[in-house]
């Protein structure tokens, strides 16, 4: 006997599956654990981004410290480090005390900058030398002293100059001729390298010396 059209359908296979009690509670239990999963999951990750330590990157920013300004108001850059120059030169004698220092290669050095040097000319033709090394532009003044003389009524007759490693005079000469006499000459170094003051005059005459400059003097014996 056929169906009428009056009789409910069945809804298919499908519609049979889903009303099933057994695998209903199977599809329910699947779909709630995939809910589930994805919810722990979502949870999770966003746990995990909150208990993240933080980085800070910091900029930092360098300034240079402010220039000095001159006598005029001019503003000059600090002065340069001073290089090794001098001691890619031949190295100074090692030796205590002034003397010997009557040839270049004997000069007593390096001076050190704004320190006076005292000594003393022993003999009619003694010529003391001494020596210091000095940055190029650096502006030096050179200042020379008649202090005393020894066993001689009056002092007189000393003379200083500034010169280079040929010998060659730069500026002018320092020339005392009274006790207590005091003179400078100031130069400015056309390169970076040695510079030695030669000093004569009549015997026993007792004096110092003493370099200052604008910059640095490179004072470390090779």
């Amino acid at each position: 006997m056929g169906l009428s059209n009056d009789e409910p359908r069945s809804g298919g296979f499908v519609g049979r599956f889903l009303r099933h009690p057994l695998l209903g509670n199977v599809v329910t239990a699947i779909v709630t654990a995939i809910v589930t999963a994805i919810v722990t999951a979502v949870a999770a990750y966003l746990v995990g981004r909150a208990d993240a330590p933080k980085i800070r990157t910091e900029t930092k920013t360098i300034i240079a410290p402010p220039s000095e300004e001159g006598p005029t108001g001019e503003r000059s850059t600090p002065a340069p480090t001073p290089t090794e120059t001098c001691a890619e030169s031949k190295p100074y004698p090692a030796r205590s005390g002034y003397e010997p220092n009557d040839r270049l290669d004997e000069a007593t050095g390096p001076m050190m900058a704004d320190q006076a040097y005292a000594a003393e000319i022993e003999t009619e033709n003694d010529e003391d030398y001494f020596v210091f090394c000095a940055p190029q532009s650096s502006r030096l003044i050179i200042r020379g002293r008649l202090l005393d003389c020894r066993g001689v009524y009056d002092c007189s007759n000393l003379f200083v100059v500034l010169r280079t490693e040929e010998e060659e005079q730069l500026g002018d000469e320092i020339a005392l001729y009274t006790r207590g006499d005091a003179e400078s000459i100031r130069y400015t170094a056309t390169k970076a390298g040695r510079y030695y003051l030669v000093i004569t005059g009549d015997e026993s005459n007792l004096y110092d010396v003493r370099v200052t400059s604008n910059e640095v003097l490179v004072n470390e014996a090779p």
